[in-house]
């Protein structure tokens, strides 16, 4: 019984925390379509943990789970009504993926690890729609064709992500 009540003050004490927080939701294109959520750490904390979930729309057809940790290195000041900030981040991808074709067993999907890194642009306008550009690039191994995964090379293609927060 202890532990139940345990499991539920804990439940509760973290969905009043992140009700306190922005989140933002949206899609974000590329070389795939994804739906992408934000959730920031506060009001004045410049950390967000990006997670998106998507699939491959050129040659390596897919889905992929990928989420980053990124900081705001910079909030220029630009005239106009809106809010820029400058990110990056690494992160992790998970995916079950064809690789690039000319591979062994490329054929058939398999599952695929990859490390990431996100660079990005965002400009929020009416103080809730975010447009950002964004590149992605992973490194990983695909364990199908027991080879590098060559597909993550795709994430140098700039992304575009349209977001609302609230």
């Amino acid at each position: 019984m202890k532990k139940l009540i345990a499991i539920v003050v804990l439940a509760l004490s973290f969905a009043w925390t992140s009700s306190a927080q922005i989140k933002s939701v949206g899609v974000r294109g590329g070389y795939g379509l994804e739906a992408s959520i934000q959730q920031w750490f506060g009001y004045s904390s410049p950390q967000f943990v990006e997670v998106d979930l998507g699939m491959d729309l050129l040659q390596d057809h897919g889905f992929k789970l990928t989420g980053t940790y990124n900081w705001i290195v910079s909030n220029p000041s630009i005239a106009g009504s809106g809010a820029w900030d400058l990110y990056m981040g690494p992160g992790v991808s998970l995916g079950y993926v064809y690789d690039t074709p000319g591979t062994r067993n490329d054929d058939r999907p398999s599952l695929m690890a990859a490390f990431v890194v996100q660079f990005g642009m965002e400009f929020y306008l009416f103080q809730h729609f975010g447009i950002s550009v964004d590149v992605r690039p992973m490194i990983g191994y695909h364990f199908g064709a027991h080879d590098l995964y060559r597909g993550g090379l795709y994430g140098f293609i700039p992304s575009l992500a349209l977001r609302y927060e609230f």
